[in-house]
Parts: structure tokens; C-alpha cells; sequence
């Protein structure tokens, strides 16, 4: 019996974007993506077991970025999550626009199923 195991596979998790900060790098200001890159060992080419976990803050309009620990990791989410739950109680967030991304993190195909099970429960209210 042959099994085929590797290591190496990686995946992207992207977590949305966190207030504007002014880059170093090309100096210009934008809201970073909060990254999660997971390394995973393969079974017969599909990923089973996770064993590598990096966090990154990256400047979307350069493209660059700087990898940044668990705990700072942690801390961001939470500062995220707390400027969602200041925005949706309606609460002016200055600097705030693109960390509220209800379907940041999400593909296409997952954006579109959300956003029409949205329009079905509007649509259930009105009536």
C-alpha cells in the first residue's frame, strides 16, 4: 500500500481590514488586511492537519506587509470586533469604513449566497 503525504500546503485567511494607518512603506494612508497564512501536511494531496500558523498586516495598495505575533494577532481581532459592535450600534467611527466588511474573509460564491439570504429576510420583514 503506497500513502502519499507532503508537507507545504498553505492556505490565506483573510480576516478584513483594520482602520487607516499610514504605510512606511509607500508612505500612502490605507486600512491594512489582517492575515492568517496556515501551513498544512497533506494526505494524498488534501490538507489534514495544521501545523504552521503566521499572522501578517498588509498594505493593500502595496502589497507589502510585515508578519506580526499571535498575541498582536489576538489584540487586532479584538480592537476589529470592537469597532464592529461601536459601528453597528450606530456609533460615528472616524477612520472606519472598510472594517465593517460583513463578508470580508468570504469568496464570491459565499458573498452571494449571504447577500441573497439578506434580501430574502428583508423582503420576510416587509411583508
Amino acid at each position: 500500500m503506497i500513502v502519499l503525504f507532503g508537507l507545504g500546503k498553505t492556505t490565506k485567511k483573510n480576516f478584513g481590514y483594520l482602520p487607516d494607518k499610514n504605510c512606511k512603506l509607500c508612505e500612502k494612508n490605507h486600512a491594512y488586511e489582517l492575515l492568517r497564512i496556515t501551513t498544512w501536511m497533506t494526505l494524498f494531496f488534501i490538507p489534514v492537519i495544521p501545523y504552521s500558523f503566521k499572522y501578517f498586516l498588509v498594505c493593500p495598495n502595496c502589497e507589502r506587509g510585515f508578519e506580526i505575533t499571535k498575541d498582536q494577532f489576538n489584540s487586532l481581532r479584538q480592537i476589529q470586533e470592537g469597532l464592529r459592535v461601536n459601528y453597528n450600534s450606530n456609533e460615528n467611527v472616524i477612520g472606519f469604513h472598510m472594517a465593517n466588511d460583513p463578508y470580508a474573509g468570504k469568496n464570491e460564491v459565499q458573498k452571494n449566497f449571504l447577500m441573497s439570504m439578506e434580501k430574502a429576510r428583508k423582503k420576510r420583514e416587509n411583508n
